[in-house]
């Protein structure tokens, strides 16, 4: 990974380094002149040394990314490097594959500014993601939304996940009812935060964890808790067990026919994952349909609570939940 986005260690600040000097070392590839970046930040925090840098993904991109590639000169060509195949492979891993089709969207609509910033995000996604060069953390980066999780102290090891912030009602009368861990990923599970949730649970002693899917009934939902379980494998913590709340058994027919939507699409490499997506859930009735997580009202959510963690099969902490 070091030779294929060509780093290096300077031997000065590349956020301090005038124009000329800057431009001759790095202005030929935006690239090689954000990943140097980044790295630089990331190299001199490894060894102690003050490094001139953001505290969120938006005030890193401000500095020192942004700022030295505008002075290498890239802003003033007013084009951005192509994003390529081995990007996409990389936001996927990192991401998941919705996430990182969005962002490839984005990318496509982004003009100026926004397509200089999606590159900086599909290259940020690479080094932490898929080359793992590091983590976010060790680029001083904060945590952006701590409030969307808890970590339980009675069933730590009980994680109710949930997929949108319009979910935290049924959400946070459970964590708070059976003080159980609970997140709210806010759609596409980030890896940012993962990271911070992951190292929350390891610092309460939990490597292991049943996770209750709070999501909707689509293939979206359900590639969105798989994405989420390898992110969490990779900062050490495993899943042993996927219970989903949302399932069409547990809906009226009369609310099937109200609320449930078609999930087929001509697209041919979505349409296979709506298919395998079926061969798994069942889809409903067989059918390529699916239904929303807030048609579920809360009392039956907390009912389809019980019944998911009662069919682990297994006693949690001393089976009290």
């Amino acid at each position: 990974s070091l030779y294929l986005e060509d780093l290096r260690d300077w031997p000065w600040e590349l956020y301090h380094t005038p124009a000329m000097p800057l431009q001759a070392a790095l202005g030929k590839n935006e690239r090689r002149c954000m990943a140097n970046t980044i790295w630089q930040v990331f190299r001199w925090r490894q060894r102690g040394t003050p490094a001139v840098s953001g505290t969120t993904l938006r005030g890193f991109w401000y500095r020192p990314v942004q700022d030295v590639a505008m002075r290498a000169g890239f802003f003033n060509a007013g084009d951005v490097a192509e994003i390529t195949d081995a990007d996409e492979i990389a936001a996927q891993r990192a991401i998941g594959e919705i996430g990182a089709r969005a962002m490839l969207d984005s990318i496509e609509r982004a003009r100026g500014g926004d397509r200089h910033y999606s590159l900086f995000l599909a290259l940020l996604a690479a080094m932490v993601g898929d080359y793992r060069l590091f983590d976010y953390t060790d680029l001083g980066l904060k945590e952006p939304r701590p409030d969307l999780r808890r970590i339980g102290t009675t069933h730590p090891d009980v994680v109710l996940v949930a997929e949108k912030r319009e979910l935290d009602q049924a959400t946070d009368l459970l964590g708070e009812r059976d003080d159980i861990s609970t997140l709210i990923m806010g759609g596409i599970p980030s890896l940012l935060s993962t990271e911070y949730f992951a190292k929350a649970l390891r610092t309460a002693h939990v490597s292991t964890i049943t996770l209750i899917a709070y999501v909707d009934f689509d293939p979206g939902g359900w590639i969105a808790i798989s994405g989420l379980v390898g992110q969490l494998r990779r900062y050490g913590v495993h899943v042993r067990h996927v219970g989903y709340l949302i399932r069409p058994e547990r809906f009226t027919e009369n609310e099937i026919d109200l609320h449930a939507y078609s999930v087929s699409s001509t697209d041919p490499q979505i349409d296979g994952k709506v298919k395998a997506w079926v061969a798994e859930s069942g889809g409903i009735h067989g059918q390529e349909r699916g239904i929303h997580a807030d048609v579920m009202p809360v009392a039956r959510v907390l009912a389809a609570y019980q019944e998911e963690i009662r069919a682990t099969r297994k006693p949690i902490n001393g089976g009290n939940i």
